[in-house]
């Protein structure tokens, strides 16, 4: 009952840069994809507006500073 995607390099990097600004959450890359997904997810009406999601944000930005 899941769904899998893909997501874009560069939503993966804007979303490495809107976390700090809107959250002041610094996350690596990897952490970051799962927001670009939820946004994909949205977009495409597989996740509602009016429903909570939980994304765990493992990898901090300091890990990869390139």
């Amino acid at each position: 009952g899941g769904t899998a995607i893909s997501v874009d390099e560069v939503d993966i990097l804007r979303w490495h840069n809107l976390l700090p600004e809107m959250e002041g959450v610094f996350a690596e890359q990897t952490s970051s994809s799962a927001f670009a997904g939820i946004e994909n997810l949205v977009n495409t009406s597989v996740i509602r507006l009016e429903e909570s999601v939980l994304t765990p944000v493992t990898g901090s930005g300091l890990k990869d500073l390139s």
